[in-house]
Order: C-alpha cells, then structure tokens, then sequence
C-alpha cells in the first residue's frame, strides 16, 4: 500500500501524462522506441561485475519524461525499464 501522498498523486499525474504521450506519439512504445529509431541499442559488452544500473540513454528518456510532466521517473529506474522492454540490451561476457 502507497501511503506517500506525493506518490499517489504523481500516479495521477503519470497517467494523465501516459495520455498525452500516447495522443501525441500513438502509443507509449512508439514514444519510447523514438529514442533508438525502432532498433534495440546495444550496450558495450561487459562482465556481470562491471554491469551498469544506468545509460545516458536511461538519462535522457528520465529527463524527456519529467519535461512532460512525469514525477518519480530516474535514469536508474527508466534505465532497467528499458532493459526490460528490449529497448536497451546488454552483452554479459562469460566469467
């Protein structure tokens, strides 16, 4: 249970800011994959002890995103999001 009041609020805010992404872009991943071209970006190959928690991809979508009004977005957060949806992929070398 969220007993922030600010974050409660800030989900209103970013579900009214979810909208107007989607009126101006289609949809939320047609915003999103903007920032790439429509191709996954692949980060630099690296050992599981060298992985990264952020990109300045990551810190440019959080930044674009507070521009349009959303609250609670970092680049650490929106980073492992986008590792999630496929925007950004990463290459673990074997140990």
């Amino acid at each position: 249970m969220i007993r922030n009041g600010r974050k409660i609020r800030a989900t209103i805010q970013n579900a009214r800011a979810l909208l107007q992404v989607q009126r101006e872009f289609g949809s939320f991943a047609d915003y999103l994959w903007a920032f790439v071209n429509g191709t996954p970006l692949l980060l630099p190959a690296v050992t599981r002890d060298e992985l990264v928690n952020q990109a300045t991809l990551g810190s440019a979508v959080a930044k674009d995103l507070k521009r349009r009004g959303f609250k609670f977005v970092g680049p650490v957060v929106t980073h492992m999001f986008l590792l999630a949806a496929g925007i950004l992929r990463e290459q673990v070398l074997d140990d």
